[in-house]
């Protein structure tokens, strides 16, 4: 092959490889993004389920359901006058 031949296929590889390299990472950066989104679906709390939080915010979570009902139930056992 001549000299000249060998440099053009050389660039066109080189191009080629370039832009494959692009489309591998624009493929991993989506399914990044994807990832991402979904954990912020699942931390969101709906109809009062508790969707994939961790441990301390579930902790948290039971406490101040707990207190709350506390409350109340003190609240029904007063009487009023």
């Amino acid at each position: 092959m001549p000299p000249l031949k060998k440099k053009v296929k050389a660039e066109k590889s080189r191009k080629k490889n370039i832009k494959r390299r692009q489309v591998k990472k624009d493929k991993k950066n989506q399914a990044r993004l994807e990832a991402a989104m979904k954990d912020i679906q699942n931390l969101k709390i709906g109809s009062g389920k508790n969707k994939k939080l961790p441990k301390l915010e579930k902790r948290k979570l039971k406490l101040k359901k707990e207190g709350e009902q506390r409350i109340m139930k003190e609240f029904k056992n007063l009487k009023f006058d």
